[in-house]
């Protein structure tokens, strides 16, 4: 039985090879040198998904679990059963007023001291 991974946000990485498409996520650390250190973890979507790269989910349901590869060394991978797609935000850029007759003055000319 794997580790449960329901409502955990996940950013997706796309990686194609030999006509073969995978999928992987990172964990980021900082060493004690102040450098971050990265380990990618593969992720098992569901069959006949396809994602871009740099993609953020929100996963419903899923888990950790585990492979080995050819050299028999294992390799955890997050297996996503359920997942939505995470809305990319726009950036918000502040606009400069028009004009200056709008702005509400905040201070009683009477009151300051010059």
């Amino acid at each position: 039985m794997g580790i449960n991974i329901d409502n955990s946000q996940l950013r997706i990485y796309k990686n194609e090879y030999e006509g073969r498409t995978s999928y992987s996520t990172t964990i980021s650390k900082k060493n004690q040198f102040g450098n971050y250190e990265n380990l990618y973890i593969s992720v098992q979507l569901p069959k006949d998904i396809s994602l871009e790269s740099n993609s953020k989910i929100n996963v419903k349901k899923g888990f950790l679990s585990f492979y080995k590869t050819n050299q028999g060394l294992p390799k955890i991978k997050a297996v996503v059963q359920e997942f939505e797609n995470e809305a990319p935000q726009e950036p918000q850029q502040e606009s400069m007023p028009q004009s200056y007759d709008n702005i509400p003055n905040y201070y009683d000319n009477d009151s300051l001291p010059f």
